[in-house]
């Protein structure tokens, strides 16, 4: 487009924190990992971009330790930057990077059989980035030989086509929609609205939003640590609804 003369706007990052709260739905909805976090865990973040970097600021508000991996930047630029097998023997390992081929450090089947055999058993694998970020048959190899990890996966290699028995061995799949929220739909619409009133020299936009209004959350009584956390996810985000929808399309 720029070598056409022709102007264009994107959005990045508008729905970062959307694909943040759909790891922490994750999380919370996988047997105990939340509670395991919350006692000193650590989650290994792979990519430090615009999620990578939300995720990491959300782990360090809920007191979570984590390790990230990002060899494309400056290592003095990343908080507690690690090499790739640190991260992933993580208890938990989110997966954020852009998909590339490029050398050195290509994104695509960078977790390939080897990669996968390194993470525990008891580990937890959510992939809400590039479905080819995993080598998805060295995934279900893997998951088929009854040696984990709990893998919850929004993306998949061949989407919209994906593997029927990979989504029958996952712990949760869902449709791609791990950033398809309204928060995120209306940062972006205002993201380019920005952009095109710029372009056009127009009045700048109201400062609101029109907006769902907040509810308050019904917390029981001396509720708090993993329980608290848990119950303000899932309140907002059922994960599992996303799950049973998908199986059911499938």
């Amino acid at each position: 487009l720029d070598e056409r003369g022709i102007a264009f706007a994107y959005a990045p990052g508008s729905n970062a924190n959307s694909v943040v709260e759909y790891v922490l739905a994750a999380i919370a909805a996988v047997g105990d990992k939340l509670e395991q976090l919350l006692a000193g865990g650590v989650v290994g973040i792979v990519g430090y971009g615009f999620i990578g970097k939300a995720m990491a600021a959300r782990l360090a508000a809920l007191g979570i330790r984590y390790r990230i991996y990002d060899p494309w930047l400056e290592q003095n630029s990343i908080p507690d930057a690690a090499r790739l097998d640190a991260v992933l023997d993580c208890d938990v390992v989110t997966l954020h990077p852009q998909l590339t081929r490029q050398q050195p450090w290509p994104s695509y089947h960078l977790l390939g059989i080897a990669q996968l055999q390194r993470l525990r058993p008891d580990a937890l694998l959510i992939n809400a980035s590039r479905g080819s970020v995993v080598d998805n048959a060295a995934l279900l190899e893997q998951l088929d030989s009854g040696q984990g990890p709990s893998t919850v996966l929004d993306v998949w290699e061949g989407e919209p086509d994906i593997s029927a028995a990979l989504l029958q061995r996952v712990t949760l799949g869902t449709a791609h929609i791990a950033g398809y929220s309204l928060d995120g739909k209306l940062l972006a619409t205002r993201m380019l609205v920005e952009a095109m009133a710029t372009s056009l020299q127009l009045p700048p936009l109201p400062t609101d939003s029109p907006a769902r209004k907040a509810t308050a959350v019904p917390v029981p009584a001396g509720l708090s640590g993993a329980g608290l956390v848990r119950t303000l996810v899932q309140s907002r985000y059922d994960i599992r609804r996303d799950d049973a929808l998908l199986r059911q399309a499938m």
